[in-house]
């Protein structure tokens, strides 16, 4: 009689699981599928050579300013630009003291899918630039 019930609390529990695989609470689809693709992607390396922290921002044209985030002094940051920041269309990267006046502008350039910007900023705000690779 024992051995009867354990049996028949084995085959319930397999049952479940096999009702709960096939129910949607698991699933193995697309296991075998290949990752995303993320390369509608670039990255903004920023190296500021200047003696303060600035605020780094990504302008396109036609729209506002998209800020990415802070810089501090002699170091350099990494920003992952998503395509709805460069969507086919010339960008100028901004970096804008936190302390202090002017700012560093680079020319527009367009981003292309896995691209990498390298904007350095140059202790004179106003030779500072950018190389797109």
């Amino acid at each position: 009689m024992r051995n009867a019930r354990g049996r028949t609390l084995v085959i319930a529990l397999l049952a479940l699981g096999t009702a709960a695989c096939h129910s949607g609470a698991w699933s193995a689809d697309g296991v075998g599928n290949p990752l995303p693709d993320v390369s509608a992607e670039a990255n903004l390396v920023v190296r500021n050579e200047s003696g303060g922290a600035v605020n780094v921002s990504v302008a396109r044209e036609f729209r506002s300013e998209a800020r990415l985030g802070l810089v501090p002094a002699d170091s350099t940051k990494t920003f992952l630009l998503e395509s709805n920041l460069w969507d086919s269309s010339p960008v100028a990267v901004v970096a804008t003291p936190v302390s202090g006046f002017g700012e560093a502008r680079s020319a527009p350039f367009d981003v292309f899918d896995g691209s990498t910007i390298t904007f350095t900023v140059t202790p004179d705000l106003r030779r500072s630039y950018a190389t797109v690779r």
